[in-house]
């Protein structure tokens, strides 16, 4: 991605005066048209409604004003274009493929954004040369060569990399060394940073200063406040250091990409070195095995039991560690695993299997998965995905040869380590999801959110811009569009007045309504603010200017936001969005009579509607609400406006997507997902409240419901949904369900 979004900024930059601007905004901001006409039968076999919202959209840009018609007229060469697996790399269609870079990166960006990343290198190489998409192998000593006593190296970390290895590497090369004498000149030292390590680096920076030695300072970010006083000594030693006097430092990304650890003056005098670990899953196979020896393996006094248990620790690690790449469906939160855990973990999986006459396979799996992996993770979802990971690789059969993923086997117990290494090399099969435990989906998920921060972030670079690109005329007239549009506010003194029995229902819609108002009055203030502001009546305020920005970008406003529900949605549909929860709550609160189904996605606080449930599930049965469960029903009706009745147990819900796995409305189960349909939309679901332990979980899977496909914070509820295959499947598949399709 950093590539792409470096060359992709340079080629824009270097190429502006070639290249139309309403197209490139149109290309940055990635906008869909907000109601567009019903899709055609004979175009939606091969074409979603994501993309024929986007292409009415391109259809208001001069040079693709006749591209729907066109789409129509010739659909075989489109749907053969839209179905390829690697579209960008064929011609388009007819006289489109007579359009230039960027006309055909809008094209890619509107019918196949999965392949946006790929088309995007192409662009790059096309415009500047293979030189800046092509990554030279890191070479610690070409670093080096280039640094000198006043350009200190600073090196950016990332889980799975250890700078110091290469730099203690080059200083063997060039003859400086921990165990040289500390006097020497030609002497290397590695500092931890940490509470009381500050007045020892001064030390050696002073000493090193002097002598010509190296300095290696680990983890600065750790000492924020003593980190003025260390650029304070590089800038000492820029003026009065010996010649071949060396600092190296290293720090994490801050986890905020707005805020920085490091001071900016230490940032622009030294070389930055940013060496990311391989994302493939044989790379990081081969990192993860690469830190045990045949020593590890003759410590155990079972060597066929440590062998193959030992490799699948390995492959665990390479997965937990890859899995990251596919966002939130691979972990809903970061996290920082590293080669100390898998060490750490071997070190005990040698000492239970010595210390025991059988193999304590429960002992070994919780302390992996729940201390040491586990011991990062902060999310119960998360967590299972790890046990999940264990029940299915440290298990009796890695010691015969079983499938630890699909194409890749688990090698003889009887063979030595470097037979292990070289096994990977050469049996290893093609990466894909699978191999992870996902569906091949997940890489088109991943592939979409990869496009879709690239441009984002191109965005923020050039600092947004005029909506649509057209300046402030077309800001002033999104700004008056959206006026007109917005609804009035609730008279909650009428809504209070109908209340006849405040039940839990009636409760949640006032709140709703309440929370509704605070909303629109803030979008109607703000936006009414920003306008006297354009004509010249008010000055321009920061947040006036936050709001103009963000209306250029086609994003929701960060006040409107903070008043709001969770959302990815940008602004043309996020209003929408906002139009259709009016709506649910205008007819809702008309009569105050919970309807047959609740568009729970219309909620801003959905968990409370589920509370309702439950309260009145309790009320009306006598039962302890600390008692209750959630329990979900999947009914065989996708469209709730057939729901005459409301449900004699519990309540209808609807809104829901699934992702990772789909609905198999014929068997009533989890089934796999269809190929490129990412967010497939569940029936209408029966929530009703259930005493706990009273009910059976066996083929039951428990499956998170979020809001947004963002995952982590934005958890609702648990749904319970009947399957007939193993849990464990649809656990590494990352299932959940959201109330958003983003």
């Amino acid at each position: 991605m950093l590539r792409s979004l470096v060359g992709s900024e340079m080629c824009i930059r270097d190429r502006n005066q070639d290249l139309n601007l309403e197209e490139v905004q149109a290309l940055c901001v990635g906008d869909k048209h907000a109601a567009p006409p019903m899709l055609p039968d004979n175009l939606s076999s091969w074409l979603n409604e994501s993309a024929w919202a986007s292409l009415h959209k391109l259809k208001e840009l001069p040079a693709f004003s006749d591209i729907v018609e066109d789409m129509s007229r010739a659909q075989k060469p489109w749907k053969n274009w839209v179905e390829d697996d690697y579209a960008e790399k064929q011609p388009l269609p007819q006289k489109w493929n007579d359009k230039s870079l960027i006309q055909k990166l809008l094209i890619t960006r509107v019918l196949r954004p999965d392949r946006i990343p790929n088309a995007l290198e192409d662009f790059v190489k096309a415009s500047m040369g293979d030189r800046y998409m092509v990554e030279d192998p890191f070479s610690m000593q070409k670093v080096f060569d280039e640094s000198s006593s006043n350009s200190p190296v600073f090196f950016l970390l990332f889980p799975g990399v250890n700078p110091y290895a290469d730099v203690e590497a080059c200083g063997r090369t060039n003859g400086y060394t921990e165990e040289n004498p500390y006097e020497d000149g030609f002497n290397l030292r590695r500092i931890s940073m940490g509470q009381g390590q500050e007045k020892v680096a001064e030390q050696v920076i002073d000493d090193f200063s002097r002598t010509g030695g190296w300095v290696y300072l680990d983890n600065v970010h750790l000492m924020t406040k003593w980190i003025s006083t260390l650029e304070r000594k590089l800038e000492i030693a820029a003026e009065e250091a010996h010649a071949n006097f060396r600092c190296f430092s290293s720090a994490e990304p801050h986890p905020f990409p707005h805020f920085q650890w490091i001071p900016q003056g230490i940032l622009e005098s030294s070389i930055k070195v940013v060496n990311m670990p391989p994302s493939s899953l044989k790379a990081n196979l081969v990192r993860a095995y690469d830190q045990f020896d045949q020593g590890v393996i003759e410590e155990c006094t079972k060597g066929p039991e440590m062998r193959g248990m030992l490799f699948s620790l390995s492959f665990f690690h390479a997965c937990v560690v890859g899995r990251a790449k596919f966002g939130s469906q691979g972990w809903s939160r970061g996290y920082s695993f590293n080669f100390g855990d898998l060490t750490i973990c071997g070190q005990v999986l040698k000492n239970y299997l010595n210390n025991n006459n059988f193999v304590p396979w429960n002992d070994i799996k919780y302390i992996q998965g729940e201390v040491m992996y586990g011991g990062h993770i902060t999310d119960p979802w998360d967590r299972r995905v790890c046990i999940a990971y264990l029940e299915e690789y440290m298990a009796e059969g890695c010691l015969s040869e079983f499938m630890l993923a699909p194409g890749f086997q688990s090698p003889s117990v009887k063979e030595d380590y470097e037979y292990y290494k070289e096994y990977i090399v050469e049996n290893f099969p093609t990466e894909t999801p699978v191999l992870f435990g996902l569906h091949p989906n997940a890489e088109i998920g991943f592939l979409l959110e990869t496009g879709s921060n690239v441009f984002k972030t191109i965005l923020e670079l050039q600092g947004g811009g005029g909506s649509g690109g057209a300046g402030g005329s077309d800001s002033a007239g999104v700004v008056a569009d959206l006026l007109e549009r917005l609804p009035a506010e609730f008279l909650m003194h009428e809504i209070e007045a109908r209340v006849e029995d405040r039940n839990p229902y009636v409760c949640v819609v006032i709140q709703e309504c309440n929370r509704m108002n605070r909303l629109l009055a803030e979008i109607r203030r703000s936006l009414t603010e920003l306008e006297l502001g354009m004509a010249g009546s008010l000055n321009m305020s920061d947040s006036m200017e936050t709001l103009l920005k963000c209306l250029g970008l086609n994003e929701v406003a960060p006040n409107w936001g903070n008043m709001a529900y969770p959302s990815k949605k940008s602004l043309t549909l996020w209003f929408v969005d906002l139009l259709a929860r009016v709506g649910q709550l205008t007819s809702w609160s008309s009569t105050l009579d919970t309807p047959n189904s609740v568009w729970i996605t219309g909620l801003f606080n959905p968990m409370a509607y589920v509370t309702a449930i439950l309260q009145t599930t309790a009320r009306s049965n006598s039962l302890p609400l600390d008692q209750m469960d959630i329990y979900t029903d999947v009914t065989e009706e996708m469209n709730p406006a057939l729901m005459a009745t409301p449900s004699s147990d519990g309540m209808y819900i609807h809104g829901l997507y699934m992702e990772g796995a789909r609905w198999d409305l014929k068997k009533q189960c989890i089934a796999e997902s269809l190929p490129k349909e990412l967010h497939p939309e569940m029936p209408v679901l029966r929530v009703r409240g259930i005493v706990h332990g009273t009910y059976d979980l066996d083929g039951v899977f428990v499956c998170p419901v979020y809001i947004t496909s963002m995952r982590g914070p934005t958890f609702v509820f648990k749904a319970t949904l009947q399957s007939q295959d193993p849990l464990n499947k649809w656990i590494l598949a990352g299932v959940c369900l959201m109330m958003n399709d983003d």
